[in-house]
C-alpha cells in the first residue's frame, strides 16, 4: 500500500514538473502572434467576416492556462458602413490548469475592455447580423443534404451533453468594461447610443445566487435626451437553464432631455421573481416602482410566457397629491377654481395584460371627494378598442374647471347634455374621432356642472369608424327628468351632427338661479329637440342647424315685466293720460305657455306661441337669428273680458296690446307698438261704420246689396 502510494506521488510530481518546466518553456519556444493568420482564417471560414488582431496575443500556462488579446476588429456585413461590426480593445480569459486533468473547467475572471458593437438595419430592413443567422451549419455537407439545416431544429442528445459539459465549468466572474453599442435603423431614420456601459458579476455557478451589476448611459439624438440606468441584482439558475430566481433587484434610472418635465426624472424599481421556462411561468412578487412621490405597489403570476404571455395581479397606487408631484416633475397643473382640487388621489385595480390587450378589473379610486369604481379593458393595441362600464358615486365637476368671470358665465347659454356632449366632441380633432373605437357605460350618483345639480346620470357612449353616439339620461333634473341622445358622423369631408331631446317637468326657475344667479322666468317645461348641423367649428354649426323645438311651459311667471300693466299703459297712451314708472319687481303670471319652433340654417322661427293666464291672453311669432345672435319678435295680448265687463262703455279693452322684443340676445328690448295699436283702432272705427253703412243700403235699395258691395271693400 505504501509503495503503491509512493509511485502514484512521483507520477504526480512528475506531471507537475513537466507542467511547470512547460509553463516555462513554452513561451520561449513559440509565440502564440504566430498564429493570427489561422486564427482569422478560422473565422472567416465560420462567418464570413474578416477578423484583424492589431494587438499583442500573449498566453500563459501555470497555474492558470489562459489567453489575452488586445485590438480585434470584425468586419461589417457587405452593403453595410466601412467600419467594423464589432471592436475589443482587450479581451483576457484563463482557466486553472490542474482541474483541467480531472474534467473540470475552473475559469477566472472573464473581462471584456473597450468593445464597441455597431448595429445597423438598412433602408429595407436587413440587418447587420442577419448573416449569422444564415451561417451553415458545421455539421453540413454536401453529401447528406441540398439545402441547410433549420437552425431551430433541436438535437437533444447533443444539447443534453452540452449542459453536462457547462455544468462542470466553474467561472470566477464576468466583467464588461467601458463598452458601447451603437444603433442606426435607417429604415425608420432612428438611432441611440448606449454607452459607459460596465456589467461586473459575482461566481457563476449553478444553484447559487449570482450577483452582477450593471450601469451604463442611453443617448437618443433625436429626442435631445440622455438616460442613466443603475442595477444591481442577484439571479440563481439550474444546469438545464431553465429555471432562473431573482432573489434581489433593484434599479435605478434618471432620464435627462428638453422634452422632460424640469429637465429630468428618477426612478427606482425593486422586485423579486422566479421563471419556469419548461412550466412557461413566471411569478414577479414585491413590484415596487417609485418616482417623487408616486409609489406603485404590484405583483404579476405570468403564464404561457414563451408561447402567449399573460401576466395578472394586484396593482395599488398609493395615496399622492397629484398637483404637487406635477410641480416636483416640472410640469404646472391646470388652474382651476377650486385650489383643493386634484389634491388626493389613490387607486387599486386587478390588472391582466397580454400582447394585445390589457384589462383592467375591480377598479377602485379615490380622486379627491370622488369614488369611482368599474372595470375597463384596452384590446388591439395597435388599432385600440376601448371598453369600459364605471360608477362614480358623486363629482363636482366644477372644482376642476378653469376660474370663471361672472360676466363669461353670464354670457354663456344654458344647454341641454346631449348639446354639451357634442361641444366637449368638437373640441377634439376629426383625425382622432375616426380612429376611435370605444364601447362605454359611465353612471354618476351625484353631478355639479356649471352649479347645476344632477342625479342618476347615466351614459353611454360608442364610437366606432367615424360615427360616435351617446345617450344619456337625468332621472333627477330640478323635480324633472331628461334623456337625450348625440350622433356625430365625421365619415365625410364635414362632421354631421344630430341632436334628440326631451324635458320633463324641470322646473325653471331653480336651475336659472343655480346657473346664473336670478331667474327671469318660473315654472315646470316640458320640452323635446331635434335638431341637426354639419360643420367643425360654432360658426359653422350655427350656420347650418336646422331641426324642430317643441315647448310648453306650466304655471309658470315671467319676470321683468307686467303684462297688465303694459295694457293699461296703452289705454292710458291711447287716452293721452300719463304712465307710470317701470317697477322692477314686476312679473306676469300664465297658466300655461305653448307653441313649437322651426330652425332653418341657424335661424329661429316661431308662429304658434301661446300663452294663457287668468286674466291674460297672449300670442307670439317671429324670429331668432344664432349667428348675428339677434331676436325680431313681436307679441299680441289683450285682457280677458269677464261678463261683467261686456257691460262696460270702455271699449278699449278689445284692443290687444302689441309689445315688440328686438336686440342682441343679450340685452333684448322690450316695446309698445302704439302706432299699430292706434292704426288698428281707426280700423276698428272705420269697420264698424262700413258694416252700418252696407246695412243702411240693405234696408233702402233692397237685400243682399250689402253683401255684394262687401265683395268690393
Amino acid at each position: 500500500m505504501l509503495k503503491t502510494l509512493k509511485i502514484a506521488l512521483s507520477v504526480l510530481a512528475a506531471i507537475i514538473l513537466l507542467i511547470v518546466i512547460a509553463a516555462v518553456a513554452l513561451p520561449l519556444l513559440f509565440s502564440p502572434n504566430d498564429f493570427k493568420p489561422q486564427i482569422a482564417s478560422a473565422i472567416k471560414d465560420k462567418t464570413g467576416r474578416d477578423l484583424t488582431i492589431a494587438g499583442d496575443i500573449e498566453l500563459s500556462i501555470f497555474p492558470w492556462i489562459g489567453v489575452t488579446a488586445e485590438k480585434l476588429a470584425l468586419s461589417n456585413a457587405e452593403g453595410f458602413q466601412k467600419i467594423p461590426f464589432a471592436e475589443v480593445e482587450n479581451v483576457q480569459i484563463r482557466a486553472k490548469l490542474l482541474p483541467l486533468l480531472s474534467k473540470k473547467f475552473e475559469v477566472d475572471r472573464v473581462v471584456m475592455k473597450g468593445l464597441i458593437l455597431n448595429l445597423e438595419k438598412n433602408e429595407t430592413g436587413i440587418s447587420n447580423w442577419d448573416d449569422f443567422k444564415q451561417a451553415q451549419p458545421e455539421a453540413y455537407t454536401a453529401a447528406t443534404s441540398t439545402e441547410w439545416e433549420d437552425t431551430d431544429t433541436v438535437d437533444t442528445d447533443k444539447d443534453a451533453k452540452g449542459l453536462k459539459t457547462v455544468a462542470g465549468l466553474a467561472v470566477a466572474g464576468v466583467s464588461l468594461e467601458n463598452a458601447r453599442l451603437n444603433w442606426h435603423d435607417r429604415q425608420n431614420d432612428k438611432r441611440f447610443s448606449i454607452k459607459e456601459l460596465n456589467f461586473a458579476s459575482g461566481d457563476l455557478a449553478f444553484g447559487k445566487p449570482i450577483d452582477f451589476k450593471l450601469r451604463f448611459i442611453l443617448e437618443q439624438p433625436e429626442q435631445e435626451r440622455t438616460s442613466h440606468y443603475q442595477l444591481s441584482s442577484a439571479v440563481s439558475l439550474n444546469e438545464n437553464f431553465d429555471h432562473f430566481q431573482v432573489t434581489r433587484f433593484d434599479l435605478s434610472t434618471e432620464i435627462r432631455g428638453k422634452d422632460i418635465p424640469a429637465g429630468s426624472l428618477s426612478a427606482k424599481m425593486t422586485a423579486l421573481a422566479e421563471l419556469n421556462l419548461n412550466a412557461q411561468t413566471l411569478e414577479l412578487t414585491k413590484l415596487d416602482v417609485e418616482s417623487g412621490d408616486l409609489h406603485v405597489i404590484a405583483s404579476f403570476s405570468g403564464k404561457q410566457v414563451i408561447d402567449a404571455p399573460v401576466f395578472e395581479g394586484p396593482v395599488s397606487i398609493a395615496r399622492l397629491n397629484p398637483s404637487a408631484w406635477l410641480k416636483k416633475a416640472g410640469i404646472d397643473p391646470p388652474v382651476m377654481r377650486d385650489a383643493q382640487a386634484l389634491t388626493s388621489l389613490s387607486a387599486d385595480f386587478r390588472l391582466q395584460v397580454t400582447s394585445e390587450s390589457a384589462d383592467l378589473q375591480s377598479i377602485s379610486i379615490q380622486l379627491d371627494d370622488s369614488a369611482i369604481k368599474g372595470d375597463g379593458r384596452v384590446d388591439n393595441f395597435g388599432d385600440p378598442a376601448i371598453s369600459f362600464n364605471l360608477n362614480v358615486d358623486s363629482l363636482n365637476a366644477d372644482r376642476y374647471l378653469a376660474p370663471e368671470d361672472e360676466s363669461d358665465k353670464a354670457a354663456q347659454p344654458i344647454a341641454g347634455p346631449a348639446a354639451a356632449v357634442a361641444a366637449g366632441a368638437s373640441m377634439i380633432p376629426v383625425e382622432t374621432l375616426r380612429r376611435l373605437n370605444i364601447n362605454g357605460l359611465l353612471s354618476i350618483g351625484r353631478l355639479t356642472i356649471s352649479n347645476l345639480l344632477l342625479h342618476g346620470i347615466d351614459l353611454k357612449l360608442t364610437a366606432k369608424e367615424g360615427k360616435v353616439n351617446t345617450e344619456q339620461a337625468v332621472k333627477a333634473l330640478y323635480q324633472g327628468s331628461y334623456e337625450g341622445a348625440m350622433n356625430l358622423d365625421v365619415t365625410g369631408e364635414l362632421p354631421q351632427w344630430r341632436l334628440n331631446e326631451k324635458f320633463k317637468g324641470i322646473q325653471i326657475e331653480p336651475l336659472l338661479n343655480d346657473y346664473a344667479g336670478n331667474a327671469k322666468i318660473a315654472g315646470a317645461l316640458t320640452a323635446s329637440t331635434k335638431l341637426q348641423a354639419s360643420g367643425n367649428d360654432s360658426k359653422a354649426l350655427k350656420s347650418s342647424l336646422n331641426g324642430q323645438v317643441d315647448f310648453f311651459f306650466k304655471d309658470s311667471i315671467i319676470r321683468g315685466f307686467n303684462l297688465q300693466q303694459m295694457i293699461d299703459d296703452a289705454k292710458s297712451l291711447l287716452k293721452g293720460a300719463q304712465i307710470l314708472r317701470d317697477n322692477p319687481k314686476d312679473q306676469t303670471a300664465f297658466s300655461e305657455i305653448k307653441g313649437s319652433a322651426r330652425i332653418f340654417n341657424g335661424v329661429i322661427s316661431n308662429n304658434d306661441l301661446i300663452a294663457k293666464g287668468s286674466k291674460l291672453e297672449a300670442a307670439g311669432k317671429g324670429t331668432a337669428d344664432l349667428k348675428s345672435e339677434w331676436i325680431d319678435y313681436r307679441v299680441n295680448a289683450k285682457l280677458v273680458r269677464s261678463k261683467a265687463a261686456e257691460s262696460t262703455a270702455d271699449k278699449i279693452k278689445e284692443i290687444p296690446v302689441i309689445i315688440n322684443i328686438t336686440g342682441n340676445f343679450k340685452e333684448p328690448e322690450y316695446k309698445l307698438d302704439i302706432a299699430t295699436m292706434l292704426k288698428d283702432q281707426q280700423l276698428e272705427k272705420l269697420e264698424r261704420k262700413k258694416d252700418k253703412l252696407l246695412d243702411k243700403l240693405d234696408k233702402k235699395v233692397g237685400p243682399g246689396v250689402g253683401d255684394l258691395l262687401k265683395k268690393f271693400f
